[in-house]
């Protein structure tokens, strides 16, 4: 139940789900060390969303998620599949699009409806607002096992690849319709995992046509040559032919002895 730091809850759809310790840890640091259950739960929902966000660049760039581990200062995804630089890169600001998401969420929320008042109201305000800045900016910090450590590397492999924000942002679509086509047995599309977009549908079915070889034109060749002559003789008048001409010949044999 409890290995490498990490609590084991489970599994939910065959996806291992772990608490590390530091996640208590977290909760009673970022609520500055009080006694704050309804604070603790909305960190918590914090650290959840991130993970989700994770999860589902996981799942849009078609591998195979195995694990999720919430930690104090975020978690960890853990999947199958091949995944390239600038798919991990994908992975790992998914967890922070997905906070920014929550704290936009909760900005309009307070724009609309007016600030908290009341004591569960002010405490998830603060853990989706205030909490939820402080785990962004830790997790964008360049060093491992935050995210930004593989989240920077984004922008070298846009650079590398000579991609633009409008195919990194119809990647993932395209990693998607990709596995849902190969699932139900289509031919993916030629060319665009070069370019990072592709359409929707199925390319139409084109009649083939087989090229003639040499064989082939020399004996249509032949078969025109026969249809300029006309119909070929039959046996027995190829046959009255050859006497013909022997009877012709002996003839002219006899006669030239004769003189």
């Amino acid at each position: 139940m409890f290995k490498d730091g990490h609590f084991r809850l489970g599994q939910l759809r065959g996806t291992e789900l772990r608490l590390h310790w530091s996640l208590p840890v977290g909760a009673v640091v970022f609520g500055s060390l009080r006694f704050e259950p309804i604070l603790w739960l909305a960190f918590l929902t914090v650290i959840v969303v991130h993970e989700l966000g994770h999860a589902a660049l996981v799942s849009a760039l078609g591998l195979e998620l195995s694990g999720v581990d919430l930690t104090g200062f975020g978690g960890h995804c853990r999947f199958r599949g091949n995944a390239d630089a600038l798919d991990q890169a994908l992975i790992a600001w998914g967890g922070l699009v997905a906070q920014c998401l929550l704290l936009l969420g909760a900005l309009l929320v307070g724009a609309v409806f007016g600030r908290a008042t009341s004591h569960a109201g002010m405490a998830v305000e603060q853990a989706f607002i205030a909490i939820n800045l402080w785990i962004i900016g830790l997790n964008l910090l360049p060093f491992a096992p935050l995210d930004g450590a593989r989240a920077w590397r984004l922008f070298p492999e846009l650079t590398a690849r000579g991609w633009s924000m409008s195919r990194l942002v119809f990647y993932p679509l395209w990693r998607w319709a990709d596995r849902r086509r190969r699932q139900r047995g289509a031919v993916p599309l030629a060319g665009a995992a070069a370019t990072g977009t592709a359409e929707s549908h199925s390319e139409p079915r084109r009649h083939t046509r087989s090229v003639p070889t040499v064989a082939d034109t020399a004996e249509r060749d032949a078969a025109e040559a026969d249809d300029d002559i006309g119909e070929k003789p039959s046996a027995q008048a190829q046959r009255e032919l050859a006497a013909l001409l022997e009877r012709i010949g002996d003839e002219a044999g006899r006669a030239k002895k004769r003189r």
